[in-house]
């Protein structure tokens, strides 16, 4: 019964038609080979719930961390922490990848430039482990490890991942053990590209203003502002409140795209899952733990 529940139904009741029969019985045999243990945890076909949006509305306020393994040159491993209101990122090359390394880097650079944070996202491996949760838990910030059943709560810090990576094999060409050499070129390049969630850059949404880059000097466009023009201490704060006032409005402007951009995205999701889609489960409900590992492998 075993064998003949692991190749599904059809396959079962054909089989028992053989020798027995009896009125109703394909309701039986599905309730059968839906209790099969192997194939509940080889099956693809997870049921889901509706999901949520994630609220974030101020930038700095959540940021989600990951690593990659990158198999050229000395420094293996790229670790890369994004805000998920802004997409602003920091990344760092590494030797080794282990917690106290990451939790390190993250303090340094992340946690003494912009403060504490509401909320720090990780993967559950080792990597994000112990030290680095420690490290965050002690500036006042929430750790959340995300579960298999949702990757989808870090698509935002995998996509941008994967395109640091593609991007700086395009850089290195032949050279791919050079990765790190071009690491914080790449990283500048992702933080002053407009982001199609919002409308602006990582790099406008954290100053205000479009970068001032070597072109724009060189050329005398009006981002190059003569500041030895302004004379007085009144002409400078009206120049910085003029700034800082839009820094503002194009924050909330922000704000209001990325949250609709998310639930547009969950509404497009949910409709392409609505066979799979199941109500919320009650607490004390059997299910099975959710093992990628077998899923891959």
């Amino acid at each position: 019964m075993k064998t003949w529940a692991t190749e599904g139904k059809m396959k079962l009741t054909e089989e028992l038609k053989q020798d027995f029969g009896w009125e109703g019985m394909k309701k039986p045999v599905k309730k059968w080979v839906q209790s099969c243990l192997v194939c509940q945890k080889r099956s693809q076909n997870l049921q889901r719930e509706q999901r949520k949006s994630t609220e974030t509305s101020t930038i700095f306020e959540r940021v989600g961390m990951d690593a990659v393994h990158i198999k050229s040159g000395r420094w293996k491993y790229m670790v890369v922490a994004r805000d998920f209101f802004s997409g602003w990122p920091e990344t760092v090359g590494l030797v080794k990848l282990t917690a106290k390394a990451v939790a390190e880097w993250f303090t340094s650079e992340w946690i003494c430039r912009y403060g504490s944070l509401k909320e720090v996202t990780v993967y559950g491996g080792p990597e994000f482990g112990k030290e680095l949760q420690d490290a965050v838990k002690k500036e006042g910030s929430r750790i959340r490890v995300t579960k298999p059943y949702y990757p989808e709560s870090q698509g935002m810090v995998e996509r941008g991942l994967k395109q640091l990576k593609d991007t700086l094999v395009k850089m290195c060409g032949e050279s791919a053990g050079k990765w790190k050499k071009y690491l914080l070129l790449v990283t500048l390049a992702d933080r002053i590209s407009t982001k199609r969630t919002v409308g602006f850059s990582p790099f406008e949404l954290q100053f205000g203003q479009l970068p001032v880059l070597l072109i724009n000097i060189e050329t005398k466009t009006f981002l190059a502002v003569e500041w030895h023009e302004i004379s007085t201490t009144e002409e400078l704060l009206e120049s910085r409140a003029k700034k800082l006032e839009g820094k503002e409005e194009m924050r909330r402007k922000s704000a209001e795209k990325l949250k609709k951009s998310r639930e547009d995205s969950i509404k497009y999701w949910d409709r392409r899952m609505a066979h799979k889609l199941r109500s919320p489960l009650n607490p004390g409900y059997l299910v099975l733990v959710y093992n990628k590992a077998i899923e891959t492998n």
